[in-house]
């Protein structure tokens, strides 16, 4: 008999954190943000889903373990994950080169830390506290918020801005879980090929920086509200590294007959209203898609695979300053120090070389769920990649879930597509040599499924 349990826990920064002494400077709460737990039982089989609204899984080493201890589950059916959400108190950056490690940051980060654990283990026990009888069903609709953004200029500069000739994948992948009894819904399992990283350093409409659960923070609640009854719906990321929301990050490019590029931001406020207009879109596609469920099964058995691929990777040559991030044209209006005409030459990427001692490690998972495909990874993989693994795979119902176990490093896997875009994620502090791995990350998933099969 399958068994579903979920819970919503309220995630909150504790109030005496702001305005927090880190480069986010947060000030307040734009809404509230929230863990959800999705636990599954088929006979003996058991499979546990914690989420954060958060940029990264909390970096904390043992935190399956712990979280798998208190809910009585093993470590490797417990699946830990992030909605990559850039408005929220990061743990991960602080003491990573990103900012100094000063007193004040270290006490925010330790107390930021107690309260992703605490309300991580609550989350999960409560789900599986929360365990009935249930049917599952899935099925696939279209996001129109999200769009590729990585866009070279016609005169040469390679920017982050919208750019809707590149590929984009708008697929929303619902797993809906329904009462055995009544057919409320219990939980939905939503993923989503775009990055929450909307109102990254955005000020509100009082000036103000504030904390929030983003554009997928909104869709949830959205729809959380639409069916009651204590229904919980959790977002997950797909294969987006180079996917963006229709209104990215918060700011709109401006270009120059000389060939001058520059982002300038919008005005306070205007990036919160976006992303509150996203997020209730997003939300109403969320409900159309569940709402369009109507076949389900009680037969979920639960199967999971696992394993590592190393890819191949390359180095700054010059490494004097560090790996800064590296973007091409301006930020804000132009500047009096670059008169018309006297822009220069588009800049020169940091020039690099393969570092074959220092692979980079990719752990991968495959977990299936009755006749549905779930493909973990630690890493961002660029959309091409994630439609590569569900064109390649022999299930229909396959996506791509970005789960962060115990990953503190960012990595974007950029598909050989791709290898001339000269973006800022392609220069993440782990480089993974562009178009050198897409083989290998299918090759691992058809891997990993037959294994999983096997089971």
């Amino acid at each position: 008999m399958l068994k579903v349990g979920a819970s919503r826990v309220c995630m909150n920064p504790p109030a005496d954190l702001f305005p927090t002494p880190d480069h986010r400077n947060f000030e307040g709460m734009y809404n509230d943000m929230f863990c959800r737990a999705i636990a599954v039982e088929q006979g003996e089989s058991r499979l546990l889903f914690v989420t954060w609204e958060t940029e990264r899984v909390p970096y904390i080493p043992d935190l399956t373990a712990q979280i798998a201890r208190a809910a009585g589950y093993p470590e490797e059916a417990v699946v830990l994950a992030a909605t990559d959400n850039h408005t929220s108190i990061s743990d991960h950056h602080v003491g990573n080169g990103a900012e100094q490690l000063t007193p004040e940051v270290e006490r925010m980060r330790s107390r930021w830390m107690e309260t992703e654990v605490r309300v991580g283990i609550e989350a999960a026990v409560t789900a599986v506290k929360d365990l009935r009888p249930a049917r599952y069903g899935y099925g696939e609709g279209e996001s129109y918020i999200n769009t590729n953004i990585n866009l070279q200029t016609p005169y040469g500069f390679w920017v982050e801005s919208p750019n809707p000739k590149g590929f984009s994948d708008k697929t929303l992948a619902v797993i809906k879980f329904v009462d055995e009894q009544d057919g409320k819904l219990i939980a939905a399992l939503v993923n989503y090929p775009t990055p929450a990283i909307m109102g990254f350093l955005a000020r509100d409409f009082d000036h103000k920086r504030k904390c929030s659960g983003n554009f997928c923070g909104i869709a949830c609640r959205f729809a959380e509200q639409y069916y009651g009854q204590d229904a919980v719906v959790m977002w997950t990321y797909g294969a987006g590294g180079n996917q963006g929301l229709i209104h990215h990050v918060g700011s709109l490019r401006y270009e120059y007959p000389d060939g001058y590029t520059t982002q300038v931001p919008y005005p306070d406020g205007i990036v919160f209203m976006q992303m509150e207009s996203l997020g209730r879109i997003h939300g109403a596609d969320i409900v159309e898609c569940l709402n369009n469920i109507t076949r389900y099964s009680q037969r979920m058995p639960v199967r999971i695979a696992a394993k590592s691929v190393m890819l191949p990777t390359r180095r700054r040559v010059e490494t004097g300053n560090g790996n800064p991030p590296f973007r091409m044209g301006g930020t804000g209006l132009r500047p009096a120090d670059i008169p018309y005409g006297q822009v220069g030459p588009v800049p020169k990427p940091p020039l690099t070389e393969p570092d074959p001692e220092h692979p980079a490690e990719l752990k991968m998972g495959v977990i299936l769920l009755g006749d549905i495909a779930i493909v973990t990874v630690n890493v961002e993989l660029y959309a091409e990649i994630g439609r590569a693994i569900k064109e390649a795979s022999p299930y229909k119902k396959t996506f791509v879930l970005t789960a962060e176990k115990d990953f503190d490093k960012v990595i974007c896997v950029v598909d050989k597509s791709s290898v001339n875009a000269e973006v800022f994620n392609a220069y993440s502090p782990i480089m993974v040599i562009p178009g050198s791995s897409d083989e290998l990350i299918v090759n691992c998933a058809l891997e990993l499924l037959d294994q999983a099969l096997d089971a």
